[in-house]
């Protein structure tokens, strides 16, 4: 017989044994449907961890809400996930209130009510004027500095200024104001509360040249300069090198700070869906892969011994068969073609059933986590024709193991079944 007269042959058997072939179809269809979704997750796991965590970076920083000493500092310092240190006091103007502004010789004001701004003073102490790792992450979200012209605060009298500001007040020129004396005055808010709900405030100014402008896409302080002695710091950000591995800088800073000063790990929310994340990483990496291997052993043995009994019971079929002529090789070929069919059109349902559960988890994880996971393109096309040359090996054994049992015998042998 030729090749395509026995894959004809074979495709009628299927339909004459369906219900026999519908059991082998749904257990290698659940099996291949179990590991490829284990396999897309697990293997976009770690990389959805990286992602999120360079994603969320801008937030990997702690806040203590006070400023400190001399010591805590050291001591803050030599923990090596500390990458950078900002310590900040800032200002809020009063409502009701004008601000005035002059931009080398040109005077300009404004009604706080309709623009308002903010202004930040930076200790002598910080290692740069912003939290490090919020300006990491704005260049790498944005493409752009910053601090888009200039350089940061360097010296006494220092000013950076915001292009918000810039435009409240309709100055147009940007790069060229470096160098220019720059003033700012108006009615600050002191932080209290007078009776009948009215702000109490103080006279406030500010005065110096400007070092550098400030990118306008950046939501920080509309201004900045160093810390006079007439301010205190108000709140020290620490930029962490990480999310993770930051216990025992914590449990310090619990002990230094305790409750009588507020502190915060502003990430820690982020770090709560990263652990998750870890978590399920390690579930698929240690658990649900035996059991993917398990599971697939377990079908294939049960797969064999169906085969086996069903041919027990239809080995006069290919007594006939073998009867009339047909040749051991091809009683071999037929029964292979049909288990090879019956996998590959397994693991093609399955294939497109894991792909369509992918992207729905994919939607779930971005609406309910905030972690974008990445259909893995390679590793499904890979994992693809992996899995179909193991169909193909599959057929191949299990239609071995039955000839050696069944198919083998000489014709008299199977009509006597």
């Amino acid at each position: 017989m030729k090749v395509k007269s026995i894959l004809s042959l074979s495709v009628k058997n299927i339909f004459l044994k369906k219900f026999a072939y519908l059991k082998v179809l749904a257990g290698f269809f659940f099996a291949f449907l179990i590991i490829f979704i284990v396999l897309f997750y697990s293997g976009n796991l770690s990389i959805a961890y990286d992602d999120y965590e360079n994603m969320r970076m801008d937030d990997c920083y702690y806040s203590i809400y006070s400023d400190i000493t001399e010591e805590q500092e050291r001591e803050i310092r030599a923990f090596p996930q500390v990458g950078s240190m900002t310590f900040l006091g800032g200002v809020l103007f009063a409502k009701d209130s004008m601000v005035d502004v002059t931009v080398g010789v040109n005077g300009y004001s404004f009604d706080r009510n309709d623009n308002y701004i903010s202004g930040a003073f930076v200790g002598k102490n910080s290692d740069c004027s912003f939290i490090k790792n919020k300006e990491i992450q704005f260049v790498a979200e944005t493409g752009e500095n910053l601090i888009k012209y200039g350089t940061d605060l360097k010296s006494d009298g220092d000013i950076i200024v915001s292009e918000i500001l810039l435009d409240i007040i309709n100055v147009e020129e940007r790069e060229e104001l470096l160098g220019k004396e720059f003033s700012l005055n108006g009615v600050e808010w002191t932080g209290e509360w007078l009776e009948g709900g009215e702000q109490e405030t103080q006279p406030f100014e500010i005065s110096g040249r400007i070092c550098g402008i400030l990118n306008g896409l950046y939501d920080g302080a509309d201004f900045y300069g160093y810390i006079g002695e007439d301010r205190n710091i108000s709140v020290v950000h620490i930029s962490l090198k990480a999310f993770t591995g930051n216990e025992d800088f914590f449990a310090k800073a619990d002990e230094m700070f305790g409750e009588e000063v507020m502190h915060t790990f502003v990430g820690s929310g982020i770090l709560d869906d990263m652990k998750t994340v870890e978590g399920q990483e390690m579930l698929c990496n240690r658990f649900l892969s035996l059991i993917c291997v398990t599971l697939l052993a377990v079908i294939c043995v049960y797969v064999a011994s169906n085969q086996y009994y069903l041919l027990l019971k239809n080995s006069v079929f290919y007594g006939i068969l073998k009867a009339n002529g047909v040749s051991n090789r091809e009683v071999f070929l037929m029964h292979m073609f049909e288990l090879a069919i019956i996998l590959v059109v397994s693991l093609v349902l399955a294939f497109g059933a894991s792909v369509g559960l992918f992207f729905i988890m994919q939607t779930l994880f971005d609406d309910f986590v905030g972690i974008n996971l990445i259909f893995p393109a390679g590793v499904a096309v890979g994992a693809f024709f992996g899995f179909a040359g193991l169909c193909a090996a599959l057929a191949v054994l299990i239609t071995l193991f039955i000839y050696v049992k069944i198919l083998k015998k000489p014709p008299v042998g199977l009509l006597k079944k």
